[in-house]
Parts: structure tokens; sequence; C-alpha cells
């Protein structure tokens, strides 16, 4: 049963990358390296079954949960109890962690000596979910629509007119005139985006990448595969 858990995960995720080969921020290099692969099975492995030690045992003692520039970082493995400790149906840390990399990994080789993740020029880091290098620095600036024909309203709530469909596309969206990221109503949170067309309109977040508050790196660390960074990039 958990060896058709594990395969049913991974053709999934193999159909959302096969669907995105011809974009270009959305992709799944995992399939690149065979041993990133046995690695990524062991790691879906542990979420599926909701394993806290096989999880534990794939994530480097110095991986980066929230760094904060002069104060260190926090312990992952006391980060993810915490969550797991507070954690509710609509909040779960397993479940978020699959939808990080349900949106695929891409491939990063190391090509200066400035990066987060301290690797050695020419390493290789696998970092998801894979548009994230798109929107780095940008979330005040940019979203990702993770759907296809995702509707763009002329006003936040599901009754106003459509002004225009959007397919994994990147947005820039603004801060609502309420002064705040999103206007709740009709039980999703609003954000204002503007479409290549130049119109203005709404979109329901859970359908952006807004929704998605983690980014997770793996790099080898003595020779093994381990997650070396998981948290919630500036302007989540």
């Amino acid at each position: 049963m958990k060896t058709i858990k594990i395969f049913s995960a991974i053709i999934g995720m193999m159909l959302i990358a096969q669907f995105a080969l011809a974009q270009k921020m959305l992709v799944d290099n995992s399939y690149q390296d065979e041993s990133f692969l046995k690695f990524k099975v062991k790691l879906l492995d542990a979420i599926l079954e909701k394993d806290t030690a096989k999880l534990f045992a794939l994530v480097d003692d110095g991986t980066a949960v929230n760094p904060r520039p002069g104060k260190g970082m926090d312990d992952f493995k006391q980060s993810f109890r915490g969550e797991l400790y507070n954690y509710n149906s609509e909040n779960d840390p397993y479940e978020e962690l699959l939808k990080v990399i349900s949106f695929g990994f891409r491939k990063n080789v190391i090509g200066n000596a400035t990066n987060f993740w301290d690797a050695e020029l020419g390493e290789t880091v696998f970092q998801a979910p894979s548009y994230f290098p798109f929107i780095a620095g940008n979330q005040d600036i940019y979203l990702f629509v993770l759907a296809d024909k995702v509707n763009v309203r002329e006003k936040p709530t599901i009754y106003s007119k459509v002004v225009g469909q959007v397919s994994q596309e990147l947005l820039l969206y603004t801060l609502p005139d309420r002064g705040v990221i999103a206007i709740f109503n009709d039980g999703y949170h609003w954000l204002q985006v503007k479409l290549s067309n130049g119109k203005t309109g709404y979109i329901a977040d859970v359908f952006t990448s807004v929704s998605v508050l983690k980014e997770l790196s793996v790099r080898k660390v003595n020779g093994e595969w381990r997650i070396v960074s998981y948290f919630s990039p500036p302007g989540c």
C-alpha cells in the first residue's frame, strides 16, 4: 500500500512536470539526477507516512529556517515539531511540505560565490517550488498563477464580472486600497493583479503562489542529499 501511495504521488508530479515542460517557470528537474530522485522518493515516503523520524533523517543539522541577518537561524527540527504541536486540519505541516514539492524541483548549479545555501562553486542545489527563482525577492510585486483558466474578476467577489482568465502566468499585483495584502470576501482572499492587456482585476490567492508559504532547498552534505533550507521567503 505504501509503495502504491508513493508511486501515485510520483506519477502525479510527473504529469504536472510533463504538462509544464513548455513553461519556463514550472518544471521538474528531479529526473536529471538518479541519486536525487532516490532522495525524493525517501522524502515522499516520509511525508505521506507523516513519519517525523524519516523526515528528520533527511535534514542537515544546519538547515536554515527563516534565517535573519545578524540573528542566526532557527533549528528545523524544533520549528517543525512546533508546527506539528500547533497544527490543525487546515494547517498540516506535512501537507504544506507536500504542496511545496508538488510544483517541482529546479536544478541550480552554483555559478558565483554568493548564495544562501553555502554551496561551493559548481555544486548543484535542487529548489522547490520550481517557479521560486522568478519571484525571489519580489513577492510583493509578482505572483505566479498555479492553476489553469483561473478567473480574474472586476471586483473582489465571485459574483463580479470576469475580466480575464489566466493559466500558469506571472502577474504583477498590487496592494488593495484598504492597505492590506488581501481583501477577504466570499470565503476567499482576493489580490489585485494587472493582466498582460493592461486591465486590472482580482484573483483568489488560493490559486496563486501567495498560498505557498515555504521554499525548500536540497544539496549534498558529505556526499548525501540533505534538506539545507526550508523557510518563508521575504515578502511571504
